[in-house]
């Protein structure tokens, strides 16, 4: 059975996407992809209809998903998973490129976007059906060889056709009042799972975007990738010497899923996970853990030690946008293991090879005993600041928030 088969009676356009998309995925994964791009082409499309508002004059998928976004029918998240069907989509179609990695991940990501646009448009009581990779089967040697093709942006007659009743469907469907949809729509999302290999792949793109060589496929420790001075590289899957108890024999060898190196020094250890879970405790369990069991023979890359952490700068993900309601199951939690009482903090964005080196030659205990060296003097002299002692007693409540490292401070200054 099909993974999209939940949609046949109320989506049968998307359905019949959806499965070919998985019959030809191990003999013509470009056409997989391709199949998939429509699907969230098609979907974007009905949103519009259903909801029937103005489509933009750009018609094309880009200006389509800013649009939505901007009026709230998508949320980040979703918007994030429909771009990486374009992207991947477009280099099927315009390069010819065939990955089965990446076919695979984009039937990943569309079934989890039709499980959310089912909840959205569809039945909003459905329940979430766990994706399930098709085996291989026998099937056609290629889309163009069963006349499913007639050209490579083109759908087949079939797919026309229902293409056309979902959009006649649509637009005689019920309004239903924008407040509404958009509570539905984030209830959906909220819900929406999101497996660990769309959390990579985003992941990639943001450590690129601030500078990391990475690709969690290919610049892996098993496909021999290790440190090289003048780079700075996230590599995927780093052996370590922590264990987990689960197995019969209590010690499996475990890996952290990316290590940062800014040339030969180990700088960091990321931990990525499925949107569910929670970012703080994997920080505090797992990411600690890698970083006290840096295996002997790969002290060469480590630069000193804290306790018992060989590694100075923590970081866990799930790929969810920081959002402050859900903060411990949100954003990009980060630690600095280098002084005990420094807390696990959430962040907005990944820091930069060139923020980690900044932030590794800082003297934290150096800066704040000059700090502690400064006195009250300047704050009481009537030539100075001359402060009322409420607010001396608030500079001095600062200053302490800060030698415990702490971000965020809260001042109730009463006269």
């Amino acid at each position: 059975m099909s993974n999209f088969s939940f949609l046949e009676k109320q989506f049968p356009l998307l359905a019949e996407l959806g499965e070919k998309a998985e019959q030809y995925l191990y003999t013509d994964p470009n056409t997989t992809m391709f199949k998939l791009r429509s699907l969230g082409e098609k979907m974007v499309e009905l949103m519009f209809q259903y909801d029937k508002e103005m489509d933009p004059t750009d018609h094309t998928q880009v200006a389509r998903i800013r649009w939505l976004l901007a009026e709230g029918y998508l949320l980040p998240q979703e918007a994030k998973s429909l771009t990486v069907l374009r992207k991947l989509g477009n280099q099927a179609v315009h390069d010819d490129y065939d990955s089965l990695e990446d076919a695979k991940l984009c039937l990943m990501v569309s079934h989890s976007l039709c499980q959310w646009f089912m909840v959205t448009y569809g039945d909003y009581h459905y329940q979430e059906q766990p994706f399930v990779m098709p085996l291989k089967a026998a099937a056609p040697e290629s889309a163009e060889a069963a006349g499913e093709m007639a050209a490579p942006m083109e759908l087949t007659p079939e797919e026309e056709k229902l293409s056309r009743a979902a959009s006649e469907k649509a637009k005689h469907a019920p309004k239903v009042p924008k407040k509404q949809r958009l509570q539905q729509n984030i209830k959906a999302s909220n819900d929406r799972n999101i497996s660990e290999e769309e959390t990579r792949y985003h992941i990639d793109k943001q450590l690129r975007q601030v500078g990391w060589e990475v690709d969690s496929r290919e610049l892996t420790y098993a496909r021999g990738a290790r440190p090289e001075n003048h780079h700075n590289r996230a590599i995927a899957e780093w052996p370590t010497n922590a264990f987990d108890g689960t197995d019969k024999d209590g010690r499996r060898q475990d890996r952290a899923d990316y290590a940062l190196f800014i040339g030969k020094k180990l700088v960091g250890i990321i931990e990525a996970k499925r949107r569910f879970k929670n970012v703080s405790s994997v920080l505090d369990d797992q990411c600690h853990e890698y970083a006290a069991h840096i295996r002997a023979k790969d002290r060469e890359y480590v630069i000193g030690t804290w306790g018992e952490y060989k590694v100075p700068f923590l970081f866990a993900a799930n790929g969810r946008p920081y959002i402050e309601q859900c903060r411990m199951e949100s954003g990009i939690w980060f630690r600095d293991v280098r002084k005990v009482d420094n807390a696990p903090k959430p962040l907005l964005g990944w820091m930069s090879p060139e923020g980690l080196e900044a932030l590794l030659k800082q003297d934290i205990s150096r800066r704040n005993g000059k700090l502690a060296s400064l006195g009250d003097d300047i704050l009481r002299d009537p030539d100075g600041l001359h402060l009322y002692p409420y607010q001396i007693e608030a500079v001095k409540r600062t200053e302490e928030a800060v030698q415990q490292g702490k971000d965020r401070i809260l001042l109730a200054m009463v006269v």
